[in-house]
């Protein structure tokens, strides 16, 4: 007997996002680093970035668990890596991704059933009856997968390491449990729960859940396009729309040294359009920043920074991670410069790089401007090509209807 009341006209209440994902990483800022600079323009720069990358997801109510009302999510999140040619086209890669992600925070809901049983608000029939119901999805999910010859990875057979298996593949399903943070199961005293008993009522809070869990997989995601594209081109320089993950984020999910993540991030800038974090001292002066200047500073991730982590592996104390990063302005209407936050950047990149030299090939991709002209200050070309790739390689609705129809 199915526990889940399917809401099949809800289908088109489908939310999308692919704007500064990655700005939600709080890092904090070493005030005696700032400082401000100039590049000339046009400009000239020694280093001319080959890839980009951008990511997007949309995110899928399909129905409400009977009792609580708890909703049921399926989240579609893509990323596409695009390289530029030597004739100047931009064409796809091949580490370009899509994955689905089901998304129920099954085990908080199991056990409410079964503490309102045992208080007598509940027959004793209803907590088989939705023990079988996460069984049977469980099950019905791996026949979907087994019958389209995809892959399906469950959060609790995730090990530290195996995040490169998960997303090896594309149309991959992952069955999310929202109850706990973290991808990785552990003992449940030390995880912290991420769905309470009172909050299965409350669909605003698990769909703000839900949509946190698929940001953080969809970093994840943009975090193994990234990697893979430089081990198969060590040589590219690569864009990405938004700030990278930290180390602290990736290093024990992917299994990789610190040495390895900082070797490869020496290629990686990150580009935000709509910055929220910038120190407090120059806040104010970064409106009447004028075209080649700049404020730059280093800063790492700040010790509140846990968020999806819980990091499996305790990570070194003393051992911080820090990254170089800048707010400057990125275009303005021609002849005209009023001071405003209008065209204001902030990038992110190796605390190893120059900074200046990173600017001036970001500067580079001022032109040519993008056909969104809604997109025309603060947007690259290529970011806006790889954001549409990423948005054509998501699935039709009809497609995730029929998967709901066929498993629910």
């Amino acid at each position: 007997m199915r526990k889940i009341k399917i809401i099949h006209h809800d289908m088109a209440a489908a939310e999308e996002y692919g704007v500064n994902i990655m700005d939600q990483i709080s890092y904090s800022c070493d005030e005696g680093s700032i400082s401000g600079g100039s590049v000339e323009l046009p400009v000239r720069p020694k280093r001319k970035f080959t890839s980009f990358l951008d990511g997007t997801m949309r995110l899928y109510r399909v129905g409400y668990a009977t009792h609580t009302g708890t909703p049921l999510y399926i989240a579609v999140i893509a990323t596409a890596v695009l390289m530029r040619g030597k004739d100047r086209r931009l064409r796809k890669a091949p580490q370009s991704r899509y994955v689905y992600v089901l998304l129920f925070p099954f085990e908080s809901y199991r056990k409410h059933i079964c503490q309102q049983i045992q208080s007598g608000q509940l027959k004793k029939e209803f907590c088989r009856e939705t023990q079988e119901w996460i069984e049977d999805i469980r099950a019905d999910l791996r026949s979907y997968v087994r019958r389209n010859q995809a892959d399906l990875f469950e959060e609790t057979k995730i090990n530290p390491g195996t995040m490169r298996d998960v997303f090896e593949k594309n149309g991959t399903w992952i069955i999310s449990d929202i109850s706990y943070k973290g991808l990785i199961s552990g003992r449940e005293s030390r995880r912290k729960p991420f769905i309470t008993d009172s909050e299965l009522y409350n669909p605003n809070r698990v769909h703000e859940v839900a949509r946190t869990r698929a940001r953080y997989l969809m970093g994840l995601l943009e975090f193994y396009s990234a990697l893979t594209h430089l081990e198969a081109n060590p040589g590219s320089y690569i864009m990405i729309d938004g700030l990278f993950y930290p180390y602290k984020r990736v290093g024990a999910l992917f299994g990789i040294t610190k040495d390895e993540y900082k070797e490869k991030m020496k290629n990686v800038v990150g580009f935000i359009k709509h910055p929220r974090e910038i120190p407090q001292n120059i806040i104010q002066r970064v409106v009447t920043l004028r075209e080649g200047k700049y404020f730059s500073w280093t800063g790492g991730p700040s010790p509140s920074e846990e968020d999806e982590t819980q990091p499996p592996i305790p990570s070194d104390p003393k051992s911080e991670e820090k990254y170089g990063f800048a707010v400057l302005r990125f275009r303005t209407k021609p002849g005209v410069f009023v001071p405003s936050p209008v065209g204001i950047i902030k990038l992110q990149t190796s605390p190893e790089e120059d900074i200046r030299e990173t600017i001036e090939a970001v500067l580079y991709e001022r032109n040519p401007v993008p056909t969104d002209r809604r997109r025309l200050y603060n947007e690259s070309y290529p970011i806006e090509e790889a954001e549409r790739v990423a948005k054509a390689l998501l699935p039709s609705e009809s497609k995730i209807r029929g998967f709901v129809l066929s498993i629910l």
